[in-house]
């Protein structure tokens, strides 16, 4: 027996050196550095430096608190000097746009960010690399009980975005900044609230003001100048045109500079460009309506650089100006907006077979970024527009097209999302997931799926996947050069077929059934029972008792949403839903 403890004894010893020598090679030869242990006393303060922005001192404070919920350790904030052991948050200008950095020396960790939201973005990916941390909506996050907090002794990392700007047009991240930086999103640059970057012809030059004596200022169509409200474009070879809007840019900016530095000139949203002779001669001899359009831009911008030398004047690359022009080249100080607007979803844009878009999209992408020297930004789309709790299976899209984008030379993304929504089918999955993509992504899609699922859905978890998996499974094995998933979808599109929304019920049903205990998780399946019932409500030719109290259960959802009587205001495809579910249920619900 003795020979038998003794070699038990000896087993242990190995198994355990050879353990401490697995985890001092991974955390390069030395063990980690331990920020803070459960049940021991806090030995590290966070520190900022003196005077210090109150943006710095918010993200020492999140800093603290979360590391306190993590092990139960809490750690002063403080300012100056150092005084023993410390976490250092400090900005550091020149690590380039939202850059922040990991490095140890001796026993203290600094953070350093590029500028004070760079700090708090490095903040937040400390918590999520090294406490396991995950922020998923606004209000659920997953903050894990851990034995200690630690980062490897000799580390020296630095993080920078894929690109300059992450721009998502979700609800959650647009009225919730809070959450918007724990998903390291950043807004787009200060755009003027007037001269948007989009769609701004008709407020340079509104109909109402010039079109009664100056028909010939607008696009000619068909033979006849079109005067239809802001649906209307103008005429961009007319020296007069140029002149007012060259004229109306310059006063705007005056109004507003340097506070804003991005004013747009672009088309309206329309198909309808100018077919005069002049408009026409420029198009045919660049191959494409971007010509008199970027001619005409190239002219505006070449008129504020003389005064306004670091203003950039964005225009679009949208519908019938998509395809790039021949020869001519944005000015320096031009930035274009390239938008998916006439793409197919369902597959990454560079395997798509859909004409005319897809894979030739990818090509007019690679040229405007040669030709505006990368200062290129793009719109992408990630949900149905026009019914937009219909599911919208792109998910497995999103990742190799950011990646496409960032090879091409994208420098700025912005991401249109069902801004306002009543949660759009896969809404708070799609945003997530974006956070973490337009950082970084090279980054795999599993480990995100995943780790999504499980704890957002909890038990409902494999129920949900199976969803979600089931309905891009469905989407991509139609044949989308006849039925591409746009992002102007029809309710009873083929790409879709309704018996998977029946299909589908069943495993939304299990998941119900799973986290009915759970009221947030219940409430998490309950959003995408909404979006999946509401198709199947659509889709219906004949009322059932279950979809009118499924009907019933969405409007009621609806009603009680907190920013319900705003959606209801601002979107009218929702409110026109709305109706058609209240007809449908024979219900009459209050005003929203």
């Amino acid at each position: 027996m003795g020979n038998k403890d003794q070699l038990r004894r000896t087993c242990v010893r190995t198994l355990a050196m050879s353990a401490a020598m697995l985890c001092m090679a991974a955390y390069g030869g030395d063990e980690p550095l331990v920020l803070a242990r459960r049940g021991a006393a806090g030995e590290y303060s966070i520190r900022v430096p003196e005077g210090a922005s109150s943006n710095l001192v918010h993200a020492a404070r999140e800093l603290s608190r979360y590391v306190e919920q993590l092990t139960g350790v809490a750690l002063p904030v403080s300012a100056g000097a150092a005084a023993g052991r410390e976490i250092r948050l400090a900005v550091k200008p020149g690590l380039g746009h939202d850059a922040f950095l990991f490095r140890t020396s001796g026993e203290n960790l600094y953070i350093v960010g590029n500028d004070d939201r760079a700090v708090l973005f490095g903040v937040y990916d400390f918590l999520e690399t090294y406490g396991d941390c995950d922020w998923l909506t606004p209000d659920q996050e997953f903050v894990p009980r851990q034995e200690v907090v630690q980062v490897p002794r000799n580390l020296d990392r630095i993080c920078r975005p894929a690109f300059r700007i992450r721009d998502c047009y979700y609800s959650d991240a647009r009225q919730r900044p809070d959450f918007a930086a724990k998903l390291k999103l950043n807004e787009d640059d200060p755009f003027d609230q007037f001269l948007w970057k989009c769609h701004t012809f008709m407020r340079l030059m509104p109909p109402e003001t010039y079109y009664k004596d100056h028909p010939e200022y607008y696009a000619l169509v068909n033979g006849e100048r079109k005067k239809n409200g802001w649906r209307v474009n103008l005429c961009l070879t007319n020296p007069d045109v140029l002149r007012i809007v060259t004229s109306n840019v310059l006063d705007r900016i005056a109004k507003v500079y340097p506070k804003v530095k991005v004013f747009g000139v672009s088309q309206s949203d329309c198909w309808d460009h100018c077919e005069c002779a002049g408009c026409t001669a420029i198009d045919e001899r660049e191959e494409s309506p971007a010509g008199s359009n970027l001619a005409f831009v190239n002219a505006v911008a070449d008129a504020v650089a003389k005064k306004y030398p670091d203003v950039i004047i964005e225009t679009l690359a949208y519908q019938y100006t998509v395809k790039p022009p021949k020869n001519l080249k944005p000015r320096d100080n031009v930035m274009v907006c390239l938008c998916t607007d006439m793409c197919d979803f369902s597959r990454p844009l560079v395997e798509s077979r859909f004409r005319p878009r897809g894979r030739y999209f990818v090509d007019d992408l690679r040229t405007w970024c040669a030709i505006a020297k990368n200062r290129v930004h793009l719109w992408d789309y990630t949900m149905n527009f026009q019914y937009k709790l219909h599911a919208f299976p792109n998910i497995y899209s999103l990742k190799q097209n950011l990646e496409t984008f960032l090879d091409c030379g994208v420098s700025e993304v912005f991401e249109q999302g069902p801004l306002p929504s009543r949660h759009q089918a896969g809404e708070a999955l799609k945003l997530y997931l974006l956070g973490h993509l337009l950082w970084n992504p090279r980054q795999p899609l599993e480990p995100l799926l995943s780790r999504f699922y499980r704890r957002y859905y909890g038990a409902a978890g494999k129920w949900m996947r199976r969803y979600m998996e089931e309905l891009h499974a469905v989407s991509r094995v139609r044949d989308e050069t006849e039925c591409p998933l746009m992002m102007w979808g029809v309710i009873d599109s083929p790409a879709l077929p309704t018996d998977f929304f029946e299909h589908g019920a069943i495993w939304i049903a299990k998941a119900a059934e799973a986290v009915k205990d759970d009221p947030v998780k219940s409430r998490n399946v309950r959003w995408e029972m909404n979006a999946n019932d509401y198709t199947r409500i659509m889709r219906s030719e004949q009322p059932t008792p279950e979809l009118k109290a499924a009907a019933v259960r969405i409007l009621e959802d609806w009603k009680n949403h907190p920013d319900s009587a705003k959606i209801s205001e601002m979107d009218t495809v929702l409110d026109e839903a709305r109706q058609k579910l209240e007809k449908y249920a024979e219900v009459q619900m209050p005003p929203m």
